[in-house]
C-alpha cells in the first residue's frame, strides 16, 4: 500500500467523504489494537479524533523526507485525548499502527470461508441433501431456497447493521429490505451485497463462479485473498437480466446478459399490449424491447433506426425476438457484456 493511498484515505475520513466501508475499515483497525494491546476503552466520537492524531502522525512521519508539516487537528480535543494516544502509540508505534492498518484494508476483501464462519456468533447450518429445493426462513423474513447439495450458515439474530451468510453451492435469494442492514452473501469467490432483492448466487467446485440477479440492484465483489474490493476489475453493480461470472483464471468480475431475460414487472403494460408490428420504424420496435427486458440496445449505425419491421413477437423470448427482426431486416446482432450491439445497412426516411 503506497503513501498516497493512506495519505487520500486519511483526508476522505477527515472531511467525512469516505465510505461506509472505510470508515468500518479505521474502526476495525483500533479494535484490532484493543483486543491485541488492551488499549483504554474509547467512544466512537474518541475514536475519530484519536484517529485523525494518529492518521496525521503517520503521514507526518512519511512526508519528513519532503519537509512537509502537518497542522495540529482539533487542538483543544487532541490535549484531552493524549493520554489514550499515547497508550497506543506507546505499545505499538506509529510504524506498527500503519502496518496493522495495512493489513486490515489487504485483507478486507479477502477472507476464507472459514475465517468468515469462525466469525458467526450461534451460527445455524442448513445442507440440502436431497434433490429437491429446500427452503430456508431468516429470522429478519428473508427467503432462502437451496438448490441439492448447497449449504447456507448463518447467525441465530442478524446484527443491527448488516447481515451476512455463507454459501456453498446454489441457491435463490429473496432478501427483505433493510437500507440500515446490508445483506451479504459470502461464498468461496464472490461477496454479493443488497439492501432488499431476490437473486442466485452459484458457487462450488467448478473454477467459475456467478451471480444472476432477478430483481433489484445487487454488488458483487470478488473475493480474493490480496485484492483491494475498490478495485474496478473487482466490483461489479447488475440488475435484472443481468449476471456477473467470476473466472478463478483471469480473476476477473465478467459482467453478462443472463441465458433466459424474462420480462420485468415494469414493463408489464408493453407486454400486455403485445408484440405484434406493421411497417413500424425500428426503434420502436428495439426500444420496446429494450425497456421490456432492461437490456441495453444500441445500434451500429442509429440510421438503422428508420428501417420498418412487419411480424408477430408475441410467445417469443428476448433472443428469438431478435433473431426474427434481424431475418426481417437483414441485420446481425452480437452482445457485448451488458448490452446488444444491431449491426446492418442504414435505411432512410
Amino acid at each position: 500500500m503506497s503513501r498516497d493511498y493512506l495519505q487520500n484515505l486519511l483526508e476522505r475520513f477527515q472531511s467525512g467523504n469516505c465510505t461506509d466501508e472505510e470508515r468500518e475499515i479505521v474502526k476495525a483497525w483500533y479494535d484490532s489494537l484493543d483486543k491485541k494491546y488492551n488499549l483504554p476503552e474509547i467512544s466512537a466520537e474518541e475514536l475519530e479524533s484519536i484517529g485523525e492524531i494518529m492518521w496525521a502522525r503517520v503521514i507526518d512521519k512519511a512526508a519528513s523526507s519532503s519537509k512537509k508539516q502537518i497542522e495540529p487537528i482539533n487542538q483543544v480535543r487532541a490535549v484531552s485525548l493524549w493520554p489514550k494516544f499515547m497508550a497506543a502509540a506507546a505499545v505499538v508505534g506509529i510504524v506498527i499502527c500503519a502496518a496493522l492498518l495495512f493489513n486490515v484494508l489487504y485483507k478486507q476483501s479477502g477472507f476464507t470461508q472459514q475465517e468468515r464462519i469462525a466469525a458467526i456468533a450461534e451460527p445455524i447450518t442448513k445442507e440440502n441433501t436431497t434433490d429437491s429445493l429446500m427452503p430456508v426462513m431468516m429470522e429478519d423474513g428473508s427467503r432462502i431456497t437451496l438448490h441439492a447439495g448447497a449449504k447456507i450458515i448463518y447467525p441465530t439474530a442478524f446484527e443491527k447493521d448488516k447481515r451476512e451468510v455463507v454459501l456453498s453451492g446454489e441457491a435463490f435469494f429473496e432478501v427483505s429490505k433493510n437500507a440500515e442492514s446490508p445483506f451479504y452473501v459470502f461464498s468461496n469467490s464472490l461477496i454479493t451485497k443488497v439492501i432488499g432483492t431476490s437473486f442466485y448466487v452459484r458457487s462450488g467446485e467448478s473454477p467459475e463462479s456467478e451471480v444472476e440477479v432477478v430483481t433489484g440492484k445487487v454488488l458483487v465483489i470478488a473475493n480474493n485473498q490480496g485484492m483491494f474490493a475498490s478495485d474496478t476489475n473487482k466490483e461489479v453493480y447488475i440488475t435484472p437480466n443481468q449476471k456477473v461470472v467470476f473466472n478463478e483464471d483471469s480473476k476477473k468480475l465478467i459482467p453478462a446478459i443472463v441465458d433466459n431475460p424474462k420480462p420485468l414487472k415494469s414493463a408489464q403494460a408493453i407486454v400486455e399490449f403485445g408484440f405484434n408490428y406493421k411497417n413500424v420504424q425500428l426503434q420502436q420496435v428495439l426500444n420496446d424491447i429494450e425497456s421490456t427486458y432492461g437490456i441495453n440496445i444500441i445500434p451500429d449505425d442509429s440510421r438503422i433506426y428508420n428501417c420498418t419491421f412487419t411480424g408477430d413477437l408475441n410467445d417469443e423470448n428476448m433472443y428469438s425476438k431478435l433473431d426474427l427482426i434481424c431475418q426481417s431486416t437483414g441485420m446481425s446482432y452480437e452482445v457485448n457484456n451488458l448490452s446488444i450491439i444491431i449491426k446492418g445497412n442504414a435505411c432512410s426516411l
